[in-house]
């Protein structure tokens, strides 16, 4: 069995068709230690399909990700189906910023506070998800914050940044797939809020001004993925 499996590899390298790109789907790679036969099967494949989700221990899984997307180097691209999830969310909160006197805005941010669902509730401590994690670090690195220290309080965790901005990611909603981003609430120091809610239909979206003044209400369509492939 062991000879069999060190030449996976190469066994698989004559069924590849030619000028075709080839996904490696290997759900459960970041669950654990890698084994051998991932590096080698990656190195003949384009792109590698991951799940953070499905990992008991999220924060390791992402420290897993990255080592994995290191050791590969320039060649194939690791890709988290957990990422894939947060498409509608990163392309709802692009297009609320999109316009130009609701861009400026981006830059003077001074909390956002992001609801997820925890899951299925458990004893001791709580296992924060991949997928809010994901969320607040595109947050942050598309802001340009620098962040200082991030500390866990109980079902939140909070993300200290530059300016004394912040990003808190609380834990609610047992009975939902772990992980699913439930709702967005951004504050700045003058009083304006954005406010997202993520319904049946889609996400409810309201934006209030720094008098009290409703600037925005409306839902949009798209909803985040939970399905595998």
């Amino acid at each position: 069995a062991r000879p069999l499996r060190r030449d996976v590899s190469r066994l698989v390298v004559p069924l590849l068709i030619p000028d075709l790109p080839v996904y490696l789907y290997w759900p459960d790679a970041l669950v654990g230690e890698h084994p051998p036969l991932l590096d080698a099967l990656a190195r003949q494949s384009d792109f590698v399909i991951l799940d953070s989700a499905r990992a008991g221990n999220p924060e390791e899984a992402l420290s897993h990700l990255d080592e994995l997307a290191s050791r590969l180097g320039p060649g194939p691209r690791p890709r988290d189906l957990n990422w894939s999830r947060l498409t509608a969310w990163r392309d709802m909160l692009a297009d609320l910023f999109e316009s130009p006197d609701r861009r400026p805005w981006l830059a003077d941010v001074a909390t956002l506070d992001v609801l997820a669902s925890a899951g299925i509730a458990c004893e001791g401590p709580p296992i924060y998800p991949a997928r809010p994690l994901l969320f607040a670090g595109w947050f942050i690195r598309r802001l340009g914050w620098r962040t200082h220290a991030v500390r866990a309080h109980g079902e939140a965790v909070e993300i200290e940044a530059d300016r004394g901005r912040r990003v808190t990611i609380h834990l609610d909603g047992f009975g939902v797939p772990k992980g699913k981003l439930l709702g967005l609430h951004l504050r700045w120091s003058d009083g304006r809020e954005v406010i997202v809610e993520c319904g049946e239909k889609g996400f409810h979206v309201a934006v209030t001004a720094a008098d009290g003044t409703p600037l925005e209400r409306r839902i949009t369509r798209g909803l985040e993925l939970e399905g595998r492939l």
